[in-house]
């Protein structure tokens, strides 16, 4: 291959990497992060809920951006603490006929619990879960467990939170701007095991595309499923 077209190859390699234009994190809506980071089972489940929430480093960031309240040295140090991290809740009920909700608490969830990156290649990673966290993070988990109790009720109270080692060897595991699958399997009461899934990137991340019907296109789409032309990239 001659050296012209190695450099066109790579320039091609490079505008489809960065094609889609990210939504800046101060104009990012949180309500929309919240809403596509929630992901229930795959599973039908009659007799009980099974919902996941995962938390990237790009709330925090969002969030930190808007808080007038906060110096930039108060931001970035709390930045710093969440930046190999992430924080996964959890919430496993069964619920009976008679109305009754029966919540799992956090160490049969763990016990039962496996947390997974797939990456694009199909590839496999086991994401840690960490036992100790340090007292910023710990006082971060408290202050969104206050928050959903408040908001939630006894859903919110019962959402369990879980430390996940998102870094290796210098580089970040998931990455929500990046394709790949967060996958997180639970194990209920009888035994059986639930599977919910991720899948990345996070649409809310990006500028939206149009279809030509003028509807948003998901970031991960290549056609627009109502027409089927090709999207711009």
């Amino acid at each position: 291959m001659n050296r012209a077209l190695i450099v066109l190859c790579m320039l091609l390699l490079v505008a489809s990497a960065f094609a889609a234009e990210k939504v800046p994190l101060e104009q990012l809506s949180t309500d929309e992060l919240v809403a596509e980071t929630q992901f229930e089972a795959l599973e039908k489940i009659e007799n009980g809920i099974n919902i996941c929430w995962w938390f990237p480093y790009e709330f925090w960031k969002a969030i930190m951006i808007n808080d007038k309240q906060m110096t930039q040295a108060q931001k970035d140090s709390m930045l710093a603490i969440v930046e190999d991290v992430a924080f996964l809740a959890v919430v496993q009920v069964d619920v009976f006929p008679t109305g009754y909700f029966d919540y799992y608490p956090k160490e049969t969830i763990k016990k039962g619990m496996t947390v997974q990156f797939v990456d694009p290649d199909g590839s496999v990673y086991a994401l840690s879960i960490q036992k100790d966290m340090n007292p910023e993070l710990q006082s971060m988990m408290d202050m969104i467990a206050m928050i959903l109790t408040n908001a939630m009720g006894n859903l919110g109270s019962n959402m369990h939170f879980f430390l996940i080692e998102n870094e290796y060897d210098g580089k970040r595991i998931v990455d929500c701007y990046e394709e790949g699958e967060i996958r997180v399997r639970l194990t209920n009461s009888d035994g059986d095991r639930i599977t919910t899934r991720l899948e990345l990137p996070l649409d809310c991340l990006y500028v939206p595309r149009k279809c030509p019907n003028g509807k948003d296109a998901h970031v991960s789409w290549k056609f627009c499923p109502w027409t089927g032309e090709k999207l711009p990239d």
